[in-house]
């Protein structure tokens, strides 16, 4: 199979998934659901993580708030970079029948900043206090599928926010170990 027809077939497939979570959230209960699990994910609450942390973690809490505060900063910088050089658009701009049911944060869809924030700072926080990723992963799984789910991202822009998520928050952890 050549690149370019895999390529097509990929992008097909993501189209149609989207399209599928899309249209299968058209209830009020499930929009109201998924719409304020995606706004948990617009910050406030890995905010408020970073600053409850030395609570949680007592003894180290203030280094580990630190190391967290740095990944948050590091997975905002990188993707608003990665968002203004890339350009994908947003589905509901571009692809029909796709009904954008939250406001979108920014114009750019890839990649998804919301999941990429998730499982960076979440990842983080798990290998700190491991207890939490029973609260912390079904968290992120929900932000996820809530994008895609209101038609702003891609189910690849959030693959793909996942995978740098987890990539920054391992960049980060080896960067900590040396400080």
């Amino acid at each position: 199979m050549q690149p370019s027809l895999a390529l097509r077939r990929l992008a097909l497939a993501d189209e149609r998934a989207l399209l599928w979570c899309n249209r299968h959230a058209e209830r009020r209960y499930a929009v109201g659901l998924f719409g304020t699990i995606s706004r948990i994910g617009d910050g406030l609450i890995w905010y408020v993580l970073i600053l409850a942390w030395p609570l949680l973690a007592r003894s180290e809490g203030f280094q580990q708030a630190a190391v967290l505060a740095l990944t948050a900063l590091i997975s905002v910088s990188l993707y608003a970079v990665l968002k203004r050089r890339l350009k994908r658009p947003r589905p509901y701009a571009t692809l029909l029948g796709v009904n954008q049911k939250i406001y979108a944060l920014d114009e750019f869809s890839f990649p998804s900043g919301h999941t990429m924030n998730a499982l960076s700072i979440s990842t983080v926080a798990c290998i700190y206090l491991p207890w939490l990723a029973l609260i912390l992963l079904p968290l992120c799984a929900l932000i996820a599928a809530s994008r895609v789910v209101l038609g702003v991202h891609y189910p690849s822009d959030v693959l793909a926010g996942a995978a740098l998520g987890i990539g920054t928050a391992a960049a980060v952890l080896k960067l900590a170990a040396f400080l």
